[in-house]
């Protein structure tokens, strides 16, 4: 018999109806929600530097910026694919086996969290006895020391609330986590209280994180240990997830690599313009991720019961959906680069703008969690293989191309090693299903979508050609004719439905973060 997680108690937040919803129905909401609150952390994201530089003076944001930027990297690296893995390892398994699985998990987390405490705590101990660094930065690493403690072990939190049907708690907590680490660091800043005073308070928020999974964990498996239940061992858990993490460090070099070619081979002047036109709408590019995350314990359950195939066919069914939505967002950003670029940072930097257009383009392919579905299917290895495969096109790509026109030549290589790296993720998802290759990608449903977006862009572009108007004026008017002309073609060809039309009612409305969350077998 399948297992279902139980919930904590037996009381639902509305009775069950008649008209029960189907499983699309229930995964469609537990994407929605889920999507919410990976968007409510991205946005957090955005508004800290924004709202930092207005209230600290510019050597307190680099010295905040420096110690938060430290800690960020080194926690990023080590716990890369160890908080991810409960996704993986506990889809199948036993009440009991699931208990002691997680709790190993959280024991490896804590213990890794001690040692980069430690390397903290040792580097500012060697950096202060050696004279090394900047002291007015050198004082804060200490407090990194109890955020380690507490933070690391905690990242185990929001995806054991996915792997265990809490998709409401989970969009929540990432809702609150968010708000409450914007809490911590600008409330002192405002208040101006020592540079100390934030870094305490995100440890003693770190710590509360921690008491809620203890919290959680007693919750989720009260009354349900099994003398045999073995947890999943050490060494199986840190053979999946260590490719992960390896991946995951090769990814950010392969991210930042034309940053630096860029900064070798320009002026000062021109690497500012790359640096700052150099990225992607960072709400939008979550979505096929946090759908991945959601989906994930369904791809693994039915890979390892020998139905790759069905797992495909849920993969694509899900990058169809998020074509709807990504691939408009793209096209109006390539329209409006110059618009984008001069309102965020100003008519100076508008040099950033084709850098900022040839990013986007990455967006057109970023629909799926490609990833996801070989993690799925236990070949971690082969996610390592395509982020080591873009890195070195992209270097190969980014050096000539850069030579031969210019800084946006290293652009060019980017997204020129996007396409080699999703290549390669389709070719194994074929190999791991035994689907064909033609069939695993929805080619045809995307480029009808792109092809709509690029008719609804023509109003767009008379608006961008014709329409003299301030950089926010344009962009909003040509989002308006953009998206108004997109939505009437694609519901008219229907590419949209009544029914995705209700979904997105019932998503901006927060419906679905209220709602009663359904559990599917």
């Amino acid at each position: 018999m399948e297992y279902s997680p139980a919930p904590v108690d037996d009381v639902r937040d509305e009775p069950p109806s008649a008209s029960a919803p189907s499983d699309g129905q229930v995964l469609a909401r537990q994407v929605g929600v889920v999507v919410l609150g990976r968007i409510a952390g991205a946005l957090a994201e955005v508004l800290l530097p924004i709202l930092l530089v207005r209230l600290l003076d510019k050597l307190s944001v680099a010295v905040l910026a420096y110690v938060l930027l430290l800690y960020g990297t080194v926690a990023t690296i080590v716990a890369t694919g160890l908080p991810e893995s409960v996704l993986y390892f506990l889809a199948g398994k036993t009440p009991g086996e699931r208990r002691r699985t997680v709790r190993r998990l959280a024991l490896i987390l804590g213990a890794i969290g001690g040692l980069v405490a430690l390397g903290f705590f040792g580097f500012w101990a060697l950096a202060s006895w050696n004279h090394w660094g900047d002291a007015g930065m050198l004082r804060f690493i200490p407090w990194l020391v109890p955020y380690a403690l507490f933070d690391l072990p905690s990242r185990l939190l929001p995806h054991l609330l996915v792997a265990e049907s809490r998709h409401r708690q989970s969009a929540w907590f990432s809702i609150l986590d968010s708000g409450s680490q914007l809490v911590a660091v600008l409330v002192p800043a405002g208040l101006g209280a020592p540079l100390w005073v934030p870094l305490a308070a995100l440890s003693a928020l770190a710590a509360v994180k921690l008491a809620v999974l203890a919290t959680a964990m007693r919750l989720f498996y009260r009354g349900r240990d099994e003398k045999d239940a073995a947890p999943v061992s050490v060494r199986t858990i840190f053979r999946y997830a260590l490719p992960l993490g390896l991946s995951e460090i090769t990814s950010i070099l392969n991210q930042r690599f034309d940053r630096f070619l860029v900064a070798a081979m320009f002026t000062s002047s021109q690497f500012a313009d790359y640096f700052v036109g150099a990225w992607q709408i960072p709400v939008i590019t979550i979505i096929p991720f946090a759908v991945g995350n959601v989906l994930m314990p369904r791809f693994t359950e039915l890979f390892q019961t020998g139905r790759g195939a069905d797992a495909v066919a849920l993969w694509r069914l899900s990058a169809e959906k998020i074509c709807l939505i990504i691939l408009p967002v793209a096209v109006l950003f390539v329209v409006s680069a110059e618009e984008t670029v001069t309102l965020l940072f100003g008519q100076s930097y508008a040099g950033a703008a084709w850098v900022f257009r040839i990013y986007t383009l990455v967006l057109l392919g970023r629909v799926a969690a490609y990833g996801n579905m070989l993690a799925a299917a236990g070949r971690t290895r082969e996610v390592l293989y395509a982020t080591s495969l873009g890195l070195v096109f992209n270097v190969v790509a980014s050096v000539p191309l850069a030579y031969a026109i210019g800084f946006t030549g290293a652009a060019w290589g980017t997204v020129a090693a996007f396409v080699v790296i999703v290549a390669y993720y389709l070719r194994q998802i074929a190999q791991s299903s035994g689907v064909p290759l033609r069939q695993v990608f929805p080619f045809a449903r995307w480029a009808q979508v792109l092809g709509v977006c690029a008719a609804a862009a023509a109003p767009a572009v008379a608006f961008k050609l014709f329409v003299p108007a301030e950089p926010w004026l344009a962009l909003a008017g040509q989002a308006g004719a953009m998206f108004i002309t997109y939505s009437v073609l694609a519901t008219a060809l229907g590419l949209i439905r009544r029914s995705d039309w209700a979904y997105v009612r019932d998503w901006l409305s927060l419906r679905g973060l209220r709602s009663a969350e359904r559990r599917s077998t």
